[in-house]
């Protein structure tokens, strides 16, 4: 079995800022370097979004530093969660789960959890 999540997925929408906030903040020079998995793939993101929608995330920013390491995290959570706040909402075929039916609900249960962990309830990422 493949489950597929789209952007109608009912795990959530994603917070529609206005578009002058957007620009705004996708625009900050002030960004960080978050380091995911054992492979050590590199992220540059936005501190303003971060402060936005991660208050853990914003949370392990130590005064002076830029790079947040994530090591035990799934590089492929990391990625649909950052395509998520990015684009408003993931493309078709951003998520391929596969397996038996018990497979994908435990890839797609888990993926909520790591969703809930790092996303921020006021703005219900």
């Amino acid at each position: 079995m493949t489950s597929r999540l789209s952007a109608a997925s009912p795990a959530g929408k994603p917070l529609k800022i206005p578009k002058d906030e957007f620009i705004e903040k996708s625009h900050d020079t002030n960004r960080i370097t978050i380091i995911v998995g054992k492979e050590k793939k590199r992220y540059i993101v936005s501190r303003s979004f971060l402060r936005y929608y991660s208050t853990l995330l914003n949370a392990m920013i130590l005064p002076g530093e830029s790079v947040i390491e994530l090591p035990r995290d799934k590089i492929e959570y990391w990625e649909i969660l950052y395509e998520f706040v990015i684009r408003g909402g993931l493309h078709d075929g951003s998520v391929d789960f596969k397996g038996d039916c018990g497979q994908v609900l435990r890839e797609c249960m888990d993926f909520l959890n790591y969703a809930a962990k790092y996303g921020n309830a006021r703005h219900r990422l």
